[in-house]
């Protein structure tokens, strides 16, 4: 495909230059750098969508899985930011790779909830179903909870009853991760959702598993700073009384690392500055 260098801003013309250059010996994969760096030049004057079409074409030549998964959930992604919410929706049914599949199909049903597109619904109903067929890489990876509970965060957004439902899927598959820190990380992403439909019950349930997890040694600090960033939530929703027993469950805990007293003194500066 010819691009015409001149048709863009001066000062990105000599990096358009560069990466054309690169693009005459480049493999399939490189090409397609290319052709992205070069729609995102072009991009702020105007969409060329001719661009990330020659973009697919090289990414459907890449070989392997991951990487061409990847390049076409950052091709899916352009198309979203310029309208091309169909185009985007073709390309997600074509990503091989479903933790980039999940992720591609819930930003066009963002984008198709923000256009009042009658299809959202079903986008996010792809995303839901690509989640569902992850297999994590490896042990307790926890891809498959992080994008159910990705998929859940955009459905509180927009209040949408579902949301619920898949945070308790999301937490479930949690509940399986290995990784102490992705397992509180996780945990502490759900609880933020939960916290935003004001379900403080189950807020609560999550930060107990969080203060209950003890089969790390090692954990400790990561146990506190989650249940930190928790707290600290629940001081700026108002919900005073929990995030003081939070706090409470850092401060009294035996195995105190040597950060306890910092994550104690944020909370606290949180308390303070709603005071």
């Amino acid at each position: 495909m010819q691009v015409s260098v001149e048709a863009l801003a001066p000062e990105e013309q000599p990096r358009a230059s560069a990466t054309m250059t690169t693009m005459t010996r480049a493999g399939p994969e490189e090409q397609c750098d290319g052709l992205i760096a070069l729609y995102e030049a072009k991009a702020k004057s105007q969409f060329d969508l001719n661009l990330l079409e020659a973009a697919i074409e090289s990414a459907n030549l890449i070989q392997h899985d991951y990487r061409r998964g990847g390049t076409l959930k950052r091709i899916a992604t352009h198309l979203v930011a310029a309208g091309a919410n169909q185009r985007a929706y073709e390309l997600s049914g074509l990503i091989g790779i479903s933790l980039d599949q999940s992720r591609a199909f819930k930003e066009v049903a963002a984008a198709m909830t923000r256009a009042g597109d009658s299809r959202a619904p079903m986008a996010f109903a792809r995303a839901l179903s690509a989640a569902r067929q992850i297999e994590d890489p490896s042990e307790g990876a926890g891809n498959q909870a992080r994008a159910l509970t990705e998929i859940a965060e955009e459905l509180v957004r927009i209040k949408d009853a579902q949301a619920t439902r898949i945070l308790a899927e999301a937490l479930e598959d949690a509940d399986r991760i290995a990784i102490t820190w992705q397992r509180f990380s996780i945990y502490t992403d759900i609880a933020t959702a939960w916290a935003r439909l004001g379900d403080f019950d189950r807020v609560f349930q999550v930060a107990l598993r969080i203060k209950n997890h003890r089969d790390d040694a090692d954990e400790e600090e990561y146990r506190h700073g989650w249940l930190a960033e928790i707290a600290r939530l629940l001081v700026t929703l108002r919900m005073f009384d929990m995030a003081v027993e939070i706090t409470g469950w850092i401060r009294d805990d035996p195995a105190q690392p040597e950060s306890t007293w910092s994550t104690l003194l944020e909370i606290a500066s949180a308390f303070a500055r709603l005071a």
